[in-house]
C-alpha cells in the first residue's frame, strides 16, 4: 500500500489549532464543525489546505463525517486507568447575595461540565459554601464513600475546606476565573484564566489602531488588591510608553447595562475624553455605547469600545461589541478533566492556565482625525 501523502505545513498548523479547540472544549463532542465555507473564511486558508487538515484529523479519530450532515467532533474515550469509582462530583460555589446567585453557574459552566463527563455515569451535585459556617457534612454526598467522590471548588478559596477534603481523602480541583493568591493553601490542583494577558491583548489592539488615550472602566486598585484586568491594562500602556492618567479610569461595578449608562455619561462628558475605552464587563461596554449615542457620538468612528466576557448579547448589540472571551466553557471543562486525571492517580499539584481570546467585531477602529 502506498504511503499516505504528508499534509502541508499550513494543513498541519490548522490541525493543531482545531485540536486545541477540541481539547479545550470550544468544539465539544458530537457537535458539528462549521460549514466548509465558514471554516475557509474563519481560518483564512484555501480549500486544499482545509481538506488535508480534516483528513488528518479524521485519521487521528478526532472527527467523523456524517453524509449530508457535515463533520462532527468525536467523543473522547474514558482515559485508560481512570478510576471507575468516581461516582459523584460536587461543584462547590461560594454563598452569594441573592441577586448574584442565579447568574453564578451560567449555562457555559454547565455545558463545560457535561461535555467533560460525556460517556460517564457520574452524579453531579451543586452546593453553596459559607467560609464561616459550612461544614464537610454539607459538601459530601451521603450516597457514596468519600473515596468515590470528588469536588470542583468554583471560586471557593478556603484553606479550611481544602484541608478538610485532603484529610477525608476527597480529590478536588480549584476552578477560578482569575489568578489567585496560593499563600497558606495546601497543595492542590487548579485551573484558572489569565485575565491579565487577555486585557493586555485588548489594550494592545487599541494601541495598534493608533489610540493613545485609552480609558479603563471597572475595578480600580485598592491598598489591599490590584486586579488582573487592571494589571493587564496598565502593563499594555507602560509597554507602549503611554502615561497612566487617573482621570482616564473610573470605578464601575455592574452587570446591568442600564446601570452603567449614568456613570458612563459623566465619564464621556469630561474635557479631552479618551478615544477608546476598555470596559471590565460587556454590560459596562453596552452602557458606554448607549451613553455615547446619547451624546451624539458614533461608535467606533468617534469612540472605540472593548468589553470583557463575550456574553451572548455582545454579538447582538448595535454595533456588535468587540470583547475578550473569558473561556468560561473551556474553564469548566478543564476543571472536570483535571479531576478525572487526579482519579487516575496523577500528581495533585498540577496547575493549568487558560488564555483568553480577543473577539474582534465592530466597535473598534482608528481614532478620529483631529
Amino acid at each position: 500500500m502506498a504511503p499516505l501523502p504528508q499534509p502541508s505545513e499550513a494543513a498541519t498548523a490548522l490541525a493543531d489549532r482545531i485540536r486545541q479547540d477540541i481539547r479545550e472544549g470550544d468544539l465539544p463532542p458530537h457537535q458539528p464543525l462549521p460549514t466548509y465555507r465558514e471554516m475557509l473564511r474563519q481560518y483564512g486558508v484555501g480549500q486544499a489546505t482545509l481538506q488535508d487538515c480534516l483528513a488528518l484529523l479524521e485519521r487521528e479519530g478526532l472527527i467523523y463525517r456524517r453524509e449530508r450532515s457535515g463533520v462532527f467532533v468525536r467523543a473522547r474515550p474514558v482515559p485508560a486507568g481512570a478510576s471507575p469509582a468516581l461516582k459523584c462530583i460536587t461543584f462547590v460555589k461560594p454563598l452569594l447575595p441573592m441577586q448574584e446567585a442565579s447568574a453564578f453557574l451560567d449555562m457555559d459552566y454547565l455545558t463545560g461540565y457535561t461535555d467533560a463527563l460525556d460517556q460517564r455515569h457520574t452524579k453531579m451535585r451543586f452546593v453553596q459554601f459559607d467560609k464561616e459556617t459550612s461544614s464537610m457534612d454539607s459538601i459530601l454526598w451521603e450516597g457514596a464513600p468519600t473515596s468515590h467522590q470528588g469536588c470542583v471548588l468554583v471560586d471557593v478559596v478556603s484553606a479550611r475546606l481544602m484541608n478538610a477534603l485532603t484529610a477525608a481523602g476527597v480529590r478536588f480541583v480549584l476552578q477560578h476565573h482569575y489568578h489567585y493568591n496560593r499563600e497558606g493553601l495546601p497543595e492542590h490542583a487548579s485551573v484558572y484564566v489569565n485575565q491579565a494577558a487577555g486585557v493586555f491583548d485588548a489594550v494592545r489592539h487599541l494601541i495598534g489602531l493608533g489610540h493613545r488615550r485609552i480609558g479603563f472602566l471597572g475595578d480600580l486598585p485598592t491598598p489591599d488588591l490590584i486586579t488582573d484586568p487592571y494589571t493587564g491594562y496598565t502593563s499594555a500602556l507602560k509597554m507602549a510608553g503611554i502615561d497612566l492618567l487617573p482621570r482616564d479610569m473610573m470605578l464601575i461595578k455592574t452587570d446591568d447595562p442600564s446601570a452603567a449608562v449614568a456613570p458612563a455619561l459623566d465619564y464621556l462628558r469630561q474635557p479631552q475624553r479618551p478615544t477608546a475605552i476598555f470596559a471590565r464587563t460587556d454590560a459596562i461596554g453596552l452602557g458606554v455605547i448607549a451613553a455615547a449615542r446619547e451624546l451624539g457620538l458614533v461608535v467606533p468612528r468617534d469612540l472605540s469600545v472593548v468589553g470583557y466576557n463575550d456574553q451572548p448579547f455582545a454579538a447582538q448589540c448595535d454595533p456588535p461589541l468587540t470583547t475578550v472571551d473569558s473561556r468560561r466553557r473551556a474553564l469548566a471543562r478543564a476543571a472536570v478533566e483535571m479531576l478525572l486525571s487526579l482519579s487516575a492517580g496523577h500528581s495533585p499539584g498540577q496547575t493549568r492556565i487558560l488564555d483568553c481570546r480577543l473577539v474582534l467585531r465592530a466597535t473598534t477602529a482608528p481614532p478620529p482625525v483631529s
